[in-house]
Order: structure tokens, then C-alpha cells, then sequence
């Protein structure tokens, strides 16, 4: 049997070594590796409702929330937030970072109207607020501007405004018009107008004033002085009461019936004494407190309150005492980058930054990647590479560490290697570790490989000092080394003594290439590289380009992956060998000499494979789109990663929250038009629900299922269209 070299490679295009491959894909990404988009402003017109996001996606419902779809064109592609949502009739306008947007269809087309407005840089318009025949928007240094409700440009409104001593008027955080009189928060304290009037007043309140609500003669103002405290006025904002010692970190407030709402950081609160007591209004709303801006706001509608929050949008009804959710959805998944399979255990290094919050870190799954959780108690912060030796895993970080317990726990054991550079690549061969390190520091190179004979515990450095690895592949006594400087490889390595001495072989390398992978077996070598795959019969002396079949770009470039590692296969039959360039994964026919499409990302698709790994029996592919999994004994023909239980493009996801008490948002997604069902079922296969019942355009959608009235249990939702019966599970805890 041949000898096989295991490879680590953190750069382009990435070599696996594992069986034959395609067909069907089973997605491994649960809501656990997911943050639902943060909510940022809502509007609510009887049963038509619209909700502004973080990314900038806005969402409408003309069913009182239960279904929804985007509401984005017109929008600019590159629309970051939506900050506030304000209506007249039918016309809405959107108050954004790239502006203000105005729709005369209730979201279905948007013209951006920024005419008169100045510079808005980056954070656009914060605030918007109308009266019956004028809009107010605030910008970043140049305070309020208003404009007709009918049309026109924009003008400044800020006399009366504070100023610096440059002319820069304090930033505006919130804009409120009640009955006659206009209200502005401000950095630099609270302001009001008469909405005939052309100069603010400023009132006896300093201080930053993050959010402002007013009802009658009663004005409260949320004031950021260490706390984030409530003042209260019963006098049109002429006198105030300080109510700091009652409730804190507030960032948003809405009063209306007696009844005062405070989303803080650490949940919702109720208060119907004008803030002296408050009581907790948190049920039914999912995520943990503790996260800065928790509510972004609140509002009333008739006698039903709304919460636009972190998870998504919630609804509160008369005399009810929890929050039923009505909305939300998810952005881009994280980008996977590392990840190992042992048993039934699965680990993961994902990474996404979220205005709510952040998946980042080591993440594991115990059933197979049914259900995902953060590894919190681990050294690990972030893995750079990860390898299996035995029942044993590795993992880089800023260090190495390792876990004998399918990756439930780690210990470092990097004594011996560089505290400076980075260690960059990890390998295994006849229970020997080599590690390849290095890179650029303090002006200079750093690096080697460096060797460990007792499971990691202690390292030394066996050759190449002061020269950066960044790829290793071992077999026996046999080394590769790939090295280079600042991340980008130029030339190569070899040893035949166990790394007692090397020989560079750079020559041997075609010129202007950039290496960045490495697999090989004995007396085959392959290189990924910037121009394709080079093949080498005689260790490295001489080179073949094959690259038949493999995607680049106008440039002749092969599209790049930002880390790779691959395991290899325990199989003692014929080997394949693997390729990933971007968004593709590729395997090479051997009698034919040129790779085939195992996987082609589909168009317009911004996903790239990070890692590829075949353990015990199953090939998974980790990408910045999520994680797939298929047998290796399946792979027999080709086909797209798509989730094993949708076919043609259908897909029902999974509810979120799941178990769920008493609201769950389903999002389903639909190729094409047609009549579609979505109902609920029983465990007895009665129906229980009726969610969706009728004609849907193409797109993606989000229904919440409210099981209040319904008994704990285990509950069934199924999605049917011409030829199409997906039926997916769910459990409801009261």
C-alpha cells in the first residue's frame, strides 16, 4: 500500500486526498450558528407593517405580520441601515445611511430624496419624525432639515441649535412631533419648537438625550449620564424629574395609555406610575439580555404595543403578558474557516459580526450538527488550523492546543515553539507532530519548522530557522516545505532525513507562480497555485500544469480561499484527490487527467469553500455559505449542495427558536410562482394550523406560528406546492 502525505495549507487553492464524490448535500448550519437580523425601526398602518434591519433590508407584511418579503427595490445594493420607518397615507419615507427614502406603495418602490441635504458620510440620516405637512431628519453635523411632505428640497431647521465654535451643530438623536410642538434630542441636551415656528428653545435638561417620547403634556427623555437613565416631565418639558434610581441602560421608551415601556439592556420594562415603579416585560422575547441597544425601539399601535429588538420584531396585544414574535430572519451565515469531525462530534471555527451580536469562535455539535453551541469554557479563541492524530485532535490558535475528548475540552501544548510569527500549518506522520511557523516581524523574517515526539508537550526547532512555512506535508521521513514571505509562498523545501537537512527546490517551480497548497503521495507531488495545479513524478524536479477543468478568472488567475485543511481518508482503496478555488470543489479524474465539477457555487453567489475533510465515512465541505455533509459512498454522480430534503429549490427551514414557547418564525423559500400550503399538524396528524393557504410569488418568506392556545408537544409543519411535500418537526415548551 502507498504511503500517503497528510497536508496543511492556509492559502489558495486547497488538495484533499479522500474517495470518489457527489450527489445529494445535507446542510449542518442550525440556528446555532446563526443571528437572526437586528431590527431596527418599525411601522404600523392596521395590518400593513414594515420593519427596517441592520443591513439595510427592508421587510413588509400586508397580513398583520404573518407572512413577509423584502420590500428593496429601489434601495441601493449597498444600503447598510435603516434607521427609522415614518408614514403619510401611503407614502413612506425611510431614514437610512444613505439617506432619505420615499415610497408611494408602501415599500414596494423606494426613489431616494436627498435634495438640499448636506454630506451625510457614513451614518446617513439617525432620525425622522413628520407633521401633518412637514418631515424633520436629522444629519450627522449639520443638525435638523425639513422638508414638504409633498415634495421639494430639504432645508436646514437649526436656529436656536447648539453649535461648536467651528459651526458644528450637536448631533441629533431623536425627533418627536406632538399636537403642536416638535421635540429634539440632542447631544447636547433637549430642544422644542412649535411646529410654526423657525427657532428651537432649549430646555433646563443637558446632557446627551439618546431617545425622546411625548403624549399629551408628559415628554420622557432617555439621558446618557453614566446610566442611561429616564427623565420625566408632566409640564411640556419646562421642569423635570430625575427617575435614574429606577431604571437604567435605556435605549428606548414609548408611553401611551398610562402605560410607559423602557427596552434597556437588560430586557423591557412596564411602568403605569410616569416611571416611579417599573415591572419586567420580558416573556416570550428569545436571546439573553446584556447586549448594548437590546431594543432599538418601541412603539404603540391602537392598544398593542411593538418591540423592535436584536432577535427580531415582537407584539404585545391588550392585556396580554407576553411577547408574541412576529418577524425575523437571517443574514449571510458565518464564515467557516477550520473544523474537525471525530464520532459523532463535530467542531467548528465560525466567524460573522453582527450589529446584535457575533458568532465567533469554536463552536461544537454533539449530534452529528443537528444543533451547534459555543465552546465558551475552551482556551481555544479561534482556530487557524486543526488536524486529527488518533482519537486525538490539534488545534492552532496562538498556540497549539489539544483535546482527547472529540473536542469537547483542550490544553495547550506549544511548549518549545515561537511566540512570535504564528504557527501556520500542523501535521502528523508515524506519530510525530511537525509544525510549520512563521512570518514577518519587527521588520524582519521569523520562522521553521519545529518537531514533537511526545504528543505536542514539548517542540524543537529541526530547520529553516528565520524563514517563514506556511505549508507542510509529511510522510515517513520525507518533508515538503512551502515558505515565502507575507502570507504568499515563492518557493519550496525538501528533506529526506526526518528535517535534519533541507534542499530548496524553488527553481524547479514555474516562474511568477504563487504556491499555496500541498498534497502529495509518494512519488506524486501536487501543487496549488495561482495558476492551477502543478503535477510532479520526480519529487519535485520538474512540473506539469493540470489544471484541465478548474474555473478561473479574465486574468488567468484561479480564484483564492482564505484557509484550508484537509484529512485524509483511512481508505486503503484508490485515492482521490480534491480541489477547492473559491466557491468550487473539484475532483481529479485521473484517467482523463483534468478535474471535474464536484460542486459549482450558484451564480451571483458570494460563498467560498474554506475547508474540506473526509472522516469516518463522510465527506464535509465548510464554506463561507455553511456547513455540508455527504456519505463518500454516495458520491457516485454529480450535484449542487443542496439540503437533502428539498427538491428543485424548495426549501423549508427549520423554526426559530426551536424548542419555542409560544411563538416560532418558519421561513420558506419558493423557485417559482405558484399555489402553496403551509399548515400545522398534530402528532395525531390533525391539523392544527393554517399558516399559508393560497397563490405566492417567487422569493423567500417568513410566517410566525403561535402556539398559545395549543397544548405542549411535539407539533409538525409541512409545505406543499405542485409537486412538492416537505414536512419538517418542532416542539413547543410551555
Amino acid at each position: 500500500m502507498r504511503k500517503k502525505f497528510l497536508c496543511a495549507a492556509i492559502f489558495a487553492i486547497g488538495l484533499l486526498w479522500v474517495r470518489p464524490a457527489v450527489s445529494q448535500w445535507q446542510e449542518l448550519c442550525s440556528p446555532g450558528l446563526k443571528v437572526p437580523l437586528a431590527v431596527q425601526a418599525v411601522l404600523i398602518e392596521g395590518d400593513n407593517l414594515l420593519v427596517g434591519t441592520y443591513r439595510g433590508t427592508i421587510y413588509g407584511s400586508t397580513d398583520g405580520g404573518k407572512t413577509w418579503s423584502p420590500r428593496n427595490r429601489g434601495l441601493s445594493p449597498s444600503l447598510y441601515e435603516t434607521n427609522a420607518l415614518v408614514s403619510a397615507g401611503d407614502t413612506v419615507f425611510a431614514a437610512t445611511t444613505d439617506g432619505v427614502y420615499m415610497s408611494t406603495d408602501w415599500g414596494n418602490g423606494w426613489t431616494l430624496i436627498n435634495s438640499g441635504l448636506p454630506s451625510l458620510y457614513s451614518t446617513g440620516v439617525g432620525a425622522l419624525a413628520r407633521s401633518n405637512s412637514t418631515l424633520y431628519a436629522s444629519t450627522p453635523d449639520d443638525g435638523i432639515y425639513r422638508r414638504p411632505i409633498s415634495g421639494g428640497t430639504w432645508t436646514p431647521d437649526t436656529a436656536g441649535l447648539w453649535r461648536s465654535i467651528y459651526g458644528v451643530v450637536a448631533p441629533v438623536n431623536s425627533i418627536v412631533v406632538d399636537d403642536s410642538t416638535i421635540f429634539a434630542g440632542t447631544n447636547a441636551g433637549i430642544y422644542r419648537q412649535g411646529l410654526t415656528d423657525s427657532t428651537w428653545e432649549a430646555l433646563d435638561l443637558q446632557g446627551q438625550i439618546d431617545a425622546v417620547t411625548a403624549d399629551s403634556n408628559k415628554v420622557f427623555c432617555v439621558v446618557n449620564v453614566d446610566t442611561r437613565s429616564i427623565y420625566f416631565s408632566s409640564d411640556f418639558g419646562t421642569k423635570w424629574n430625575d427617575l435614574s434610581g429606577n431604571v437604567s441602560e435605556v435605549s428606548s421608551i414609548t408611553f401611551h395609555n398610562a402605560e410607559l415601556l423602557a427596552g434597556t439592556s437588560n430586557g423591557i420594562f412596564i411602568s403605569r406610575d410616569n416611571g416611579q415603579n417599573w415591572k419586567s416585560l420580558d416573556s416570550g422575547i428569545s436571546g439573553p439580555p446584556g447586549t448594548y441597544d437590546f431594543v432599538p425601539e418601541l412603539k404603540s399601535e391602537g392598544n398593542r404595543f411593538y418591540a423592535a429588538t436584536f432577535q427580531g420584531l415582537y407584539e404585545l396585544g391588550a392585556g396580554d403578558t407576553s411577547w408574541s414574535l412576529l418577524f425575523n430572519q437571517y443574514p449571510v451565515p458565518p464564515s467557516y474557516n477550520y473544523f474537525a469531525a471525530v464520532g459523532v462530534n463535530l467542531v467548528a471555527d465560525a466567524y460573522a459580526n453582527y450589529y446584535n451580536g457575533s458568532i465567533q469562535g469554536t463552536y461544537v455539535s454533539t449530534d452529528f450538527g443537528s444543533t451547534w453551541s459555543a465552546d465558551t469554557a475552551s482556551p481555544l479563541s479561534a482556530f487557524y488550523n486543526i488536524i486529527q492524530v488518533g482519537n486525538a485532535l490539534f488545534g492552532i490558535d496562538t498556540g497549539v492546543f489539544v483535546s482527547t475528548d472529540e473536542g469537547l475540552s483542550w490544553v495547550e501544548r506549544d511548549f518549545g515553539l515561537p511566540k512570535i510569527g504564528g504557527i501556520n500549518a500542523i501535521v502528523e506522520s508515524g506519530g510525530v507532530l511537525y509544525a510549520g511557523c512563521g512570518g514577518y516581524y519587527l521588520n524582519a523574517y521569523v520562522g521553521g519548522v519545529y518537531r514533537s515526539t511526545n504528543g505536542g508537550f514539548v517542540w524543537s526547532l529541526i530547520g529553516l530557522k528565520g524563514i517563514p512555512v506556511y505549508s507542510l506535508a509529511a510522510s515517513g521521513e520525507n518533508l515538503v516545505a512551502l515558505c515565502g514571505g507575507n502570507y504568499v509562498s515563492h518557493f519550496m523545501y525538501t528533506s529526506t532525513d526526518g528535517g535534519a537537512t533541507w534542499e530548496e527546490t524553488y527553481s524547479a517551480i514555474p516562474q511568477g507562480v504563487y504556491l499555496k497548497a500541498l498534497a502529495a503521495e509518494e512519488g506524486t507531488v501536487f501543487l496549488g497555485t495561482t495558476r492551477g495545479v502543478y503535477r510532479s513524478d520526480d519529487g519535485g524536479l520538474s512540473w506539469i500544469n493540470e489544471s484541465s477543468g478548474l474555473l478561473k478568472d479574465s486574468s488567468d488567475v484561479y480564484p483564492s480561499i482564505s484557509l484550508m485543511y484537509g484529512s485524509a481518508s483511512t481508505s486503503t482503496s484508490p485515492s482521490t484527490l480534491f480541489a477547492a478555488a473559491g466557491g468550487n470543489l473539484y475532483r481529479l479524474n485521473n484517467a482523463q487527467g483534468s478535474w471535474d465539477v464536484v460542486y459549482e457555487q450558484p451564480a451571483g453567489s458570494e460563498g467560498r469553500i474554506t475547508n474540506v475533510a473526509a472522516v469516518d465515512g463522510f465527506l464535509y465541505v465548510v464554506s463561507t455559505a455553511g456547513i455540508w455533509r455527504n456519505r463518500l459512498t454516495d458520491l457516485s454522480s454529480l450535484g449542487a449542495m443542496i439540503p437533502a430534503d428539498v427538491p428543485s429549490g424548495f426549501i423549508l427551514s427549520q423554526n426559530y427558536p426551536n424548542p419555542f414557547n409560544p411563538s416560532t418564525a418558519i421561513q420558506y423559500v419558493l423557485p417559482r410562482s405558484g399555489f402553496v400550503s403551509l399548515k400545522v399538524y398534530d402528532v395525531l396528524g390533525s391539523e392544527v394550523a393554517t399558516l399559508v393557504d393560497g397563490r405566492r410569488s417567487a422569493g423567500t418568506y417568513s410566517v410566525v406560528f403561535n402556539g398559545s392556545k395549543l397544548a405542549s408537544g411535539v407539533y409538525f409543519y409541512r409545505l406543499t406546492a405542485p409537486g412538492v411535500n416537505i414536512v419538517r418537526k418542532m416542539l413547543l415548551e410551555k
